[in-house]
């Protein structure tokens, strides 16, 4: 990205976090991620697999609606996630102990922007937290019997 694209992407960012509280980057084929839950006090959020953008950002926004209306909360969420007939999945969040790998390789453009703009980190460090999805199974990663082929999801170390 060069230097007049990257001062746009910033700028479009921090429109996005001023209007609407988050922004959200897709990555496609791979991941999803906020950016800007740190002007909250709360961990940005990532999920991966081979979803559709459209279908991870809604993800996204529902649990960062929720997550202002009711304070974090990790484990099981059925209010997430549903299958086509409207009958909800089990999707599970988790918060993540990042580190300068997974910063460089899944949330480099957070990160950019909390330096680029530090008044919007109101925590120490960048959080994050992890939204897993199931399998067709109903099975989660971290479960045995999981179907990887269905749907790989890197799994981030988790904060203690």
């Amino acid at each position: 990205m060069n230097e007049q694209r990257f001062l746009e992407f910033m700028a479009e960012t921090k429109t996005n976090v001023d209007e609407y509280g988050v922004s959200v980057m897709g990555v496609i084929g791979s991941h999803a991620y906020t950016i800007g839950m740190a002007n909250l006090g709360l961990p940005d959020l990532i999920m991966t697999g081979n979803l559709h953008q459209e279908t991870c950002q809604m993800i996204l926004n529902d649990l960062v609606c929720q997550w202002k209306e009711k304070g974090v909360q990790y484990g099981d969420n059925l209010n997430l996630i549903s299958d086509r007939s409207g009958q909800p999945l089990r999707a599970h969040v988790r918060a993540i102990a990042p580190d300068q790998t997974f910063y460089d390789d899944y949330v480099r453009q957070a990160i950019n922007f909390y330096l680029e703009y530090p008044d919007y980190m109101k925590t120490e460090i960048p959080m994050f937290a992890q939204i897993m999805w199931p399998d067709t199974n109903g099975k989660l990663p971290t479960e045995e019997s999981y179907l990887h082929h269905d749907c790989h999801q890197p799994l981030f170390k988790v904060h203690q």
